[in-house]
């Protein structure tokens, strides 16, 4: 399935480790379709937040691309608490894009995913954890988990079968590079393990073309991810709550002794 490329958002949070790579791809990423001649707009950072991005939500565009940490049912954007930059509920809400790609990010083709395309929107996504890649003493694995990140976003204009493709089989070329400087490379055996997980977990939906959920379950799509963030950020503040009297505590008495 081709998905003409119009205008583009990409969001890039750069807080939360390994994020700061990710955002630095997102450079790349940027450079790339600029050079193209695409319009596109990028979010970085604090931008990368649901309270700044959901203003923008509802303007064209029909391609949003995400790079972060994510869940089953979001991308989380900056703030990995509560996890609700774009959730399965906004996807009801908001004017969805044709396609959107959350890579690198954790897990959200297993749910978010799969509501896109019930919206009539393509979605690529990894259906599990997301690994990182690191510049190493012995090798700059950065610079290959970007080269085949890189392969995906440069065959959008092909489709999300060629695009997907196209990743893989680069991805798949790095791992077994890294099979074979296993005892040579002191980091091989790892990041042979986690670029073939990377690479056999990422998927694409396709649009079903069907109708959008029943309103119903819109409703239980919101309050699940409601009570999803509320209790993240209510288990934030429990700990703090508890936490912290007990260090002010322990610092005052701390000072005394040393007054004594």
């Amino acid at each position: 399935m081709s998905v003409p490329i119009s205008r583009i958002y990409i969001v890039t949070p750069c807080f939360w480790s390994p994020t700061q790579l990710s955002c630095l791809l997102g450079d790349k990423v940027e450079e790339w379709f600029r050079g193209k001649g695409i319009p596109l707009s990028r979010f970085k950072g604090i931008e990368a937040t649901r309270q700044f991005f959901q203003s923008y939500m509802y303007e064209p565009h029909n391609v949003l691309i995400y790079m972060g940490h994510g869940c089953e049912v979001a991308c989380c954007g900056e703030d990995v608490f509560s996890c609700n930059l774009l959730t399965i509920a906004d996807i009801a809400y908001f004017t969805r894009p044709k396609l959107i790609v959350a890579l690198p990010a954790c897990r959200t083709a297993r749910e978010l995913g799969r509501v896109a395309s019930r919206y009539k929107c393509a979605y690529i996504g990894c259906d599990r954890d997301f690994y990182a890649g690191f510049p190493e003493i012995e090798h700059n694995y950065f610079a290959d988990w970007c080269d085949y990140i890189m392969e995906l976003y440069k065959n959008l204009d092909k489709g999300v079968e060629e695009a997907v493709a196209r990743y893989k089989e680069r991805a798949y070329y790095y791992a077994n590079l890294y099979y074979n400087k296993i005892g040579e490379w002191v980091n091989a055996d790892w990041y042979y393990y986690s670029t073939k997980s990377n690479a056999d977990g990422v998927v694409y939906y396709t649009p079903k073309g069907e109708e959008a959920p029943a309103f119903g379950e819109d409703i239980l799509m919101a309050v699940r991810q409601f009570l999803t963030s509320f209790l993240a950020g209510t288990a934030v503040a429990l700990v703090a709550s508890t936490v912290a009297p007990v260090v002010a505590e322990y610092v005052r008495k701390e000072l005394e002794k040393k007054k004594k």
